[in-house]
Parts: C-alpha cells; sequence; structure tokens
C-alpha cells in the first residue's frame, strides 16, 4: 500500500512512552517521557519492593483509552504481610494489590501545534509560522537565514550622514520578520595622532529585530576626520554571519594642530612655562613680564610714535605681542603654516573645503583672518570674532629667544609704515634709527624681515 503524501507543513505527532503507579488507590508518578515498557516495570517493581515482602507477582498486558491516552501495558502486585500501627488495633497486616502502568500519550513536535483539534485525536500537527518541515518530513525547524547588508560603499563627508538597512531572508529568499540583527563599527583613521572622537563615525543603532519587510534600518554618521569605516552586522540563526560593509570618509590632507600641551611636552617646559603657555592662549596680556629695560624702551618708541605720527587714536599704536614661551612661540608659527598649506590646497581643490572644514575654522579663528583674505594686506582687515585672534600678519619666527627672554615685542603694521612715511618727512629718518635710540633693534632689517617686531639690544 502506497503512504499518502503529506501536507506541506504538517509533520506526524509523536507517541510518548510514559508510566504511573497505582498505590494504595492512589496514583503516584514513577516515570514519564520516553520510558519504555521495560523501565516502566523496573520502576513498579522498584516502588512495589519497597514494601516488607513481594508476592503473586503477576504481568499481563491490555488496552483501553482514558481521555486520549492510549494504555498499552501494565504490571500487576500482590503484596502481602504489609504491617502498621492503629492504634486501636495495634500492630496489624493488610494485603493489596499495586498496579504500575504504562503507555503512550500523543504530543506535538517542537516548533508545531495542532490547529483544529486537540492533539490526542490528532494524527498530524502544523509547523508554527517561520518554520518549516526539514528534509525528513518529521520534525519543523527554523529554515536556514542569510543577512545582508545594503547602502554602503563609496564616500561620506565629513559630518554628513547616510541610511542604510539590513536585511535577513529566508533559504527561498523571503524576508524574515523578527530577526535579531546586531551592528558594530570599526574604524582605521586616515592620519595617526588625532583623538578618537575626531576620525570615528557612528550608527543609529546597534541592535534591534528586522521588520515586516526582513530590514533593520540605520544611519551612519561621518566624523570631521577622515578615516575607513567598518560596519558589520549578524543575526541570530543566520549561516552567513557576519557580513560587513565599508564606508569611506574623505580626509583632511593638512594635519590637525598640535595641542599646545603636546607643544610644552616637545619644547621640554618647566611647570611654571606650561602654566604660562595656556594663560597666554587663553589671551593673557604679558606686557608686564617683559623686562624693565624692555618695558622702558618701548614707551620711548610709544613716545617717538605719537611726536611723529600722532596719538594711538591716530597711528593705531599698540603692543600687539609681548613675552612667548617656547612651545607658544611654535603655536603661532604652526598657526601661520596650516593657514598657508590650507589656503594653497583649497585653492588647488575646492572639495577639500569640506573634509577641512573643522581645521580651517580652527585655523582661521587663531589667524584672526579668513582663507579668503591675505593677512599681509593692510586693507584685510583681522576679525577677532572668528576666534582667539592672534590676527597674525607675518610669519612667526620658528624660534624666537627675545620673546622667550622676555626683551621683545609686536606693534601694528599699519602704525610702522605710518612711521615710515612720515619719517621721511624733513628732518628725515628711519625706523631703524628711531628704534636705535631707544636702545632697540627693528625687525624690518633683518634677513628675513619681521616688520612689527622690535628687542632690546
Amino acid at each position: 500500500m502506497v503512504k499518502p503524501a503529506q501536507a506541506s507543513g504538517t509533520v506526524p505527532v509523536l507517541m510518548n512512552d510514559f508510566c504511573f503507579a497505582l498505590g494504595d488507590n492512589e496514583p503516584s508518578y514513577l516515570a514519564y517521557s520516553n520510558a519504555s515498557k521495560e523501565a516502566c516495570f523496573a520502576a513498579g517493581a522498584a516502588y512495589i519492593t519497597s514494601r516488607p515482602k513481594v508476592s503473586n507477582v503477576s504481568c499481563h498486558e491490555h488496552e483501553y483509552r482514558v481521555n486520549g491516552y492510549s494504555f498499552a501495558y501494565g504490571c500487576t502486585y500482590t503484596v502481602t504481610d504489609h504491617y502498621w500501627w492503629r492504634p486501636s488495633e495495634g500492630c496489624i497486616s493488610q494485603s493489596f494489590n499495586d498496579v504500575a502502568y504504562g503507555g503512550t500519550a500523543k504530543a506535538c513536535p517542537p516548533n508545531s501545534y495542532s490547529p483544529n483539534i486537540p492533539v490526542s485525536y490528532a494524527t498530524t500537527c502544523t509547523c508554527y509560522p517561520g518554520y518549516a518541515l526539514d528534509p525528513a518530513g518529521t520534525s519543523c525547524i527554523q529554515p536556514p537565514l542569510t543577512i545582508s547588508l545594503t547602502g554602503l560603499g563609496g564616500e561620506v563627508l565629513p559630518t554628513k550622514t547616510r541610511t542604510a538597512y539590513a536585511k535577513v531572508t529566508t533559504s527561498n529568499g523571503l524576508p524574515k520578520s523578527g530577526a535579531q540583527v546586531s551592528l558594530a563599527l570599526t574604524v582605521v583613521p586616515e592620519l595617526q595622532g588625532q583623538l578618537p572622537v575626531t576620525y570615528t563615525g557612528t550608527l543609529s543603532t546597534q541592535a534591534g529585530t528586522t521588520g515586516s519587510d526582513g530590514r533593520l534600518s540605520f544611519e551612519f554618521r561621518a566624523p570631521t576626520a577622515g578615516g575607513t569605516h567598518t560596519i558589520t552586522a549578524s543575526c541570530t540563526g543566520c549561516t552567513n554571519n557576519p557580513v560587513t560593509g565599508t564606508i569611506k570618509v574623505p580626509g583632511c590632507p593638512v594635519k590637525e594642530l598640535t595641542p599646545i600641551a603636546d607643544l610644552s611636552t616637545q619644547s621640554g617646559e618647566t611647570a611654571e612655562q606650561t602654566d604660562l603657555t595656556k594663560k597666554l592662549e587663553d589671551g593673557m596680556n604679558g606686557y608686564s613680564l617683559l623686562s624693565a629695560a624692555t618695558q622702558a624702551a618701548e614707551q620711548c618708541l610709544a613716545g617717538r610714535i605719537n611726536t611723529v605720527v600722532g596719538p594711538p587714536s591716530t597711528s593705531g599704536y599698540k603692543v600687539t605681542s609681548t613675552i612667548r614661551t617656547p612651545a607658544y612661540q611654535k603655536h603661532l608659527r604652526e598657526v601661520w603654516d596650516k593657514f598657508i598649506e590650507l589656503q594653497s590646497k583649497v585653492d588647488d581643490d575646492p572639495s577639500i573645503q569640506q573634509s577641512c572644514q573643522t581645521l580651517i575654522t580652527k585655523v582661521e579663528g587663531e589667524m584672526g583672518f579668513s582663507l579668503s583674505q591675505d593677512p599681509a594686506d593692510k586693507a584685510d582687515k583681522c576679525n577677532p570674532a572668528l576666534g582667539r585672534a592672534h590676527c597674525v600678519r607675518y610669519p612667526p619666527a620658528k624660534a624666537d629667544p627675545k620673546h622667550i627672554a622676555k626683551t621683545a615685542f609686536d606693534i601694528p603694521l599699519p602704525t610702522v609704515e605710518a612711521f615710515t612715511r612720515r619719517l621721511k618727512r624733513p628732518p628725515p629718518s628711519t625706523v631703524q634709527q628711531e628704534a636705535n635710540t631707544c636702545g632697540l633693534k627693528w625687525g624690518g632689517t633683518f634677513s628675513s624681515p619681521d616688520r612689527i617686531h622690535f628687542l632690546l639690544q
């Protein structure tokens, strides 16, 4: 006889063996779940032989149904000479029968159920949604799942976002809802030595469950600095875990400014110098720290300019820079160098403006000029609103022992230019001659002219 084909998604019911014992007419379970007839008898015998005496043991097989349970075998034990104490009668004995029964009970296999009738009357069970028949057709299993990533690759500009998703599908290509997905992000920075917060992007979520379309959507937000980001996705039950995708954030080709604390360390500054460096960067006026001779020479120069050009309201005279620590001097020079480098690179490739915007904002703030300006052009005004605004118009010396030694100061270039013009009138003179009169040397006569610079002779 040919067995009829089984409906798709249904499995045969299970017949689970079990056994229990009746002792003193009260049920006492001895074993349950996949108990063989022999095991059931042995359990019953063990139960019965715990009594003082066993005799007339007989076993027989029978079959009947109670509430859907099919009993296929049983074993009867006749017990005599069982003693116990009764207050009214003293010590007595009594004989009685104990019965150990074994049988089978219907049950649906794991991950299945009987949808229409009680399982005790069913011949097949139906797989739960999301489960399918195994190759043998005897149990319900979760079909193999696969995970994929969509929406990655290419570039995302700094601070911008990209929406992507992980998708889980079954072996037949259908979306799997409710799948548990986890996401992770790693990054290789484009430039070493940067703070991780500057080059590490973020994901809007790191774990979740898929929707009815099998997708878990997420958003990638690019950091300010460049690097290659790898996004890894995996899911519970997926056979191809993990899967990866990458996003490249283009980095700025100009390195970040060196933190002033690092410059202090590199310069071998003392704790006192390091503290002074920080105060200067925070806007401290270091005039009072100039040597007494330097202050006297500066006041002499201020008097000559006041006589030749006019008061500060006319000449614009003021001391713009005084003492500098080794680290602070290096910082000012680095700010200048970065400004010139950024100008050049943005001119060559305007798209760099986007990837370097964070650094550009920082350098413009330190300089007091935007990249579109020429600091050396007096028509271009220094803009303190940009930030710290050192108003650097000429490249600071890479190492300037005079500023460090508290014997040098700077004044505005327009003041120097006005002073130069007025000194051409009779009786003619020069800035250097006037500086000499005050015991100063003028930076305009240096091999690398620094026209705003004056130092004690």
